[in-house]
């Protein structure tokens, strides 16, 4: 008990050490290295708002047409940063700024809120610079009366207003917010569970639609399946493109070059969906195929645990008999290499389209590879002083005497029998054409889907790992016994 509680507690290091592993493997794959689009491990220039809007300002005072475009992308993130400098700097700069800010301000619907400007009876130059000097102003009184609003709990309790009920003047002032309330709606999303979850997510949704620019709609008749997957869709687009509309700390900036790369970006989106906080797509497919490919990973397994240790042992009994003490273990040996050869042949064959035959394939291929696998069991068993001794007993003692030497070697093959099954496996589905899990392995490596490799390949670990735990209880258990 206390080994495997040992083991237990040190599956978690150990499944952490082989998902890092695993991924700096499959992700240094030629295929696979065109699908990343953050650096792997470490970020050395993680993004925020406040440096993602620094940033545009320049371009913008530089000239750039891009940079113009990205800091009307960044909206309302970017006017805690850009408000906050806005005395401090030149007027010639302020009107450059609050022309390229214009875009963001129609967004919020707050573009016409300057009437009160055309009726206080200014008299302009030319009508270009008094549409200029319009959007200074109206950036300049847009500071006063929201400033105060771009506070992180008054956003919070602004969205849960809103996603609690539809209240219009709540829906303009968080309209105004632009996507600076972006974080707060999408942790607001929530867990999608019944059908008021529904109508909460499809509340929050038109909003996060708005600011972002993306297509992101939920139907007004949708069910909680479909909402769970549009919800999946956004916070899967908000793990590649939120730090651009988050204000962070300095610490979370410092953070960041941890959180803001490919792995953390995976292990984030993996617990997620492993909750059910998520829908995942990829493990609907996988789950569809290991239902495909299950009789024949189960027909293997029963042949290399079942199967294989009696083949095994019937042909030393039977060789057990024999005069000659080297005759024995050639024999035995030769007589399993040559049930693997066949079994490896077999597996190669050509399609036959019989169930029936790809199952007593895949039971023999188990049972050949048990058989091989427990040979060096049994030969460290016998000896001249052992063959000779039961030549001369009956075939009961002989099967008693193999009985004893084969039962303890049986768990230890639980574990052994993962990589081997799911190879033959593999082989017999893509000789035979059958739409397992073979192909989905396939189609994934040559469209450097890593994440789909990374969850078949941790698959096999964990269940390697469970094989391990149930073998050593098995083992702990017998040892008991004869100590009894």
């Amino acid at each position: 008990m206390l080994e495997t509680l040992r083991r237990l507690l040190w599956s978690v290091p150990f499944l952490g050490a082989l998902t890092v592993g695993l991924f700096a493997l499959l992700t240094s794959l030629e295929t696979t290295q065109a699908q990343l689009r953050a650096p792997r491990f470490y970020n050395p220039s993680p993004t925020s708002a406040q440096l993602a809007a620094e940033a545009a300002v320049v371009g913008v005072l530089s000239g750039h047409v891009e940079a113009q475009s990205r800091l009307v992308a960044l909206g309302g993130a970017a006017l805690p940063s850009i408000l906050a400098s806005w005395p401090a700097r030149p007027l010639p700069e302020r009107r450059v700024i609050a022309d390229a800010l214009w875009p963001v301000a129609e967004r919020m619907g707050l573009s016409n809120d300057n009437f009160w400007l055309r009726a206080s009876g200014h008299a302009w130059a030319d009508a270009t610079s008094a549409k200029s000097d319009e959007k200074l102003l109206f950036w300049e009184r847009y500071r006063d009366e929201h400033g105060s609003d771009f506070n992180p709990l008054t956003v919070q309790r602004l969205v849960k207003r809103v996603a609690t009920r539809d209240a219009q003047l709540r829906k303009r002032e968080l309209q105004a917010l632009d996507t600076y309330a972006l974080p707060a709606l999408i942790s607001a999303l929530g867990r999608v569970a019944d059908q008021q979850d529904v109508e909460r997510c499809r509340r929050l949704m038109g909003y996060i639609a708005r600011a972002t620019g993306e297509h992101f709609h939920i139907e007004a008749q949708a069910t909680v399946a479909m909402t769970q997957r549009e919800v999946t869709r956004v916070r899967v687009y908000w793990d590649e493109w939120g730090p651009q509309w988050t204000q962070f700390t300095p610490f979370d900036r410092l953070l960041g070059r941890v959180i803001q790369t490919e792995y953390a970006h995976w292990l984030i989106r993996s617990v997620r969906e492993f909750s059910r906080f998520d829908h995942n797509v990829q493990t609907d497919q996988l789950v569809a195929r290991l239902a495909v490919s299950s009789r024949l990973l189960g027909a293997c397994l029963l042949g290399l645990v079942v199967i294989g240790p009696l083949l095994s042992s019937a042909i030393l009994v039977i060789l057990l008999g024999a005069r000659a003490y080297r005759i024995e273990r050639i024999g035995l040996r030769l007589a399993l290499t040559a049930a693997l050869v066949l079994a490896s042949a077999w597996t190669l064959r050509p399609p036959q389209g019989s169930w029936h035959f790809l199952i007593a394939s895949a039971v023999f291929s188990g049972s050949a590879f048990g058989a091989f696998v427990l040979q060096r069991e049994l030969s460290d068993r016998l000896d001249w002083r052992t063959h000779h001794l039961l030549r001369h007993r009956g075939p009961i003692a002989r099967v008693v005497a193999v009985g004893r030497w084969i039962a303890p070697a049986v768990p230890t093959l639980l574990p052994m029998a993962v990589a081997p099954v799911f190879t033959w496996v593999m082989c017999i589905e893509l000789t035979s054409g059958i739409n397992g899990i073979s192909p989905l392995v396939l189609g994934a490596y040559s469209r450097g889907d890593w994440t789909m490799l990374m969850t078949v390949s941790l698959l096999l670990g964990v269940l390697t790992l469970v094989l391990q735990l149930l073998s050593d209880a098995m083992l702990g258990d017998g040892n008991r016994k004869v100590e009894s």
